[in-house]
């Protein structure tokens, strides 16, 4: 059974935003997109990039340093189309809070 761990709260992110957390050692960026959550690992898969520094538009989040678009329901990179190169991380939230697997 997957465990999750409250990293951030309702509001807390902006819509098409993200912010980066540290849970259990890892760094995870957490997107606010269309009125629900998605995380990612915090590093771009190539260059280790701020992903929470990137840009989303519909429901793709493109690299702050090199604008390649990972789509956030699958994690493959348009760059590289044949691999999934950005690690998703499930997300939930239950009242007021935004948990992420663990």
């Amino acid at each position: 059974m997957t465990s999750f761990q409250a990293v951030a709260t309702v509001g807390q992110i902006p819509e098409g935003r993200g912010i980066a957390v540290e849970v259990g050692g890892r760094r995870i960026a957490i997107f606010h997109v269309d009125g629900g959550y998605r995380a990612v690992e915090a590093g771009c898969s190539r260059h280790q990039a701020p992903l929470e520094k990137g840009a989303v538009e519909d429901e793709t989040l493109y690299c702050p340093w090199h604008g390649a678009g990972f789509d956030l329901d699958t994690g493959v990179c348009s760059a590289f189309p044949d691999e999934v190169s950005g690690k998703l991380i499930d997300t939930k939230v239950e009242g007021d809070s935004i948990l992420v697997a663990v």
